[in-house]
């Protein structure tokens, strides 16, 4: 669901929820990373975007790390985020821009997380 919100000044920002979902056990081998459903940014001409806010949780077990990356590198603010069993927010605002590759990448698990919800948001403006 999109959120649209128009400052003064008359630019219209949509805010759009886009979530990564793991059903089940989350694992991974020791020394790997897993990367989440990537995803492209699509931008039309004129329109910029803008990652703002990520919210997540798991159902069960002790906890994910996990890093959100662009384009292979990892996004300043969101490197090493703990996934656990209290939703919480991680803030860190970083421009995107058009064919930027979003990706969710678990880099480790501590005891036996299960059922991961990871939602990252993204305003696009025009």
């Amino acid at each position: 669901m999109a959120v649209q919100i128009v400052p003064a000044g008359g630019v219209k920002v949509n805010r759009i929820g886009h979530s990564y979902l793991i059903s089940g056990s989350i694992a991974v081998p020791s020394g790997e990373t897993d990367f989440i459903v990537p995803f492209f940014v699509s931008l039309a001409t004129g329109q910029t975007a803008t990652l703002v806010k990520a919210r997540h949780s798991i159902n069960a077990g002790t906890s994910v790390t996990v890093n959100l990356q662009r384009n292979g590198g990892t996004i300043t603010g969101y490197s090493g985020v703990t996934v656990n069993t209290t939703p919480s927010d991680t803030t860190a605002s970083q421009a995107i821009s058009n064919d930027d590759e979003i990706a969710l990448v678990v880099t480790g698990v501590s005891g036996s997380p299960f059922n991961m919800n990871f939602t990252i948001f993204i305003e696009y403006s025009q």
